[in-house]
């Protein structure tokens, strides 16, 4: 009887393994997948690693290549301005006059319109700028540091129409977002802006 029991037990396991190992099973939260579906599984998994390990490398080379042109590109054209500047042909005056000089006070109205134009509260300081200096007495290098607080739809429709003015063409970094009480509160920096040598105030 016991002989009969065993044989019983193991066609018992043998038919439990075939159904595994080729079809799986599931019951509740317990999952056993087939041998196909873990191979399947395995194969899908190491399609996207190289997937991925191919992009990384596609976009890391076209990135390289880029900043490469960049570097070149710039170290061409200092090579040319050192070279102007010592024959001569190139003057602090003639960079005074290629510069986009802004006066505060048309600063604070062009982008004063854009905050109340979106109902945005403004504020504006002015501060000597840590990565430049001026050349000339005519003129001062600073960094304005940006205040808004206002609705968050509103404070997002200032930064579009203030970053896309071709006019300013200013270029913002430093940017954070915070809650404010019961409106938001919106920091940013835009360096070495060229100010007109009026102003009565700069924080050092």
């Amino acid at each position: 009887m016991r002989k009969y029991i065993l044989i019983l037990i193991s066609i018992i396991l043998a038919i439990l393994f075939f159904v595994i190992f080729f079809v799986g099973i599931s019951i509740g939260g317990f999952k056993i997948n087939s041998y196909k579906n873990i191979i399947q599984v395995t194969n899908q998994r190491k399609s996207l690693s190289a997937e991925l390990s191919n992009k990384n490398n596609v976009e890391f080379e076209e990135k390289k290549t880029t900043l490469d042109t960049a570097v070149n590109k710039y170290n061409d054209l200092k090579t040319k301005y050192d070279q102007l500047v010592s024959e001569g042909k190139i003057s602090n005056q003639n960079l005074y006059n290629a510069m986009d000089l802004f006066d505060m006070d048309y600063l604070w109205k062009k982008i004063g319109d854009y905050a109340a134009e979106k109902g945005v509260k403004l504020q504006i300081d002015v501060v000597k700028s840590e990565t430049a200096t001026a050349i000339s007495p005519e003129y001062a290098i600073c960094d304005l540091k940006f205040t808004l607080k206002g609705e968050y739809g509103a404070i997002t429709d200032f930064m579009y129409n203030f970053e896309k003015d071709d006019e300013l063409n200013f270029e913002t970094s430093n940017f954070l977002l915070k809650e404010n009480g019961e409106e938001l509160q919106a920091t940013f920096t835009v360096k070495e802006v060229s100010l007109k040598n009026n102003l009565s105030s700069v924080e050092n």
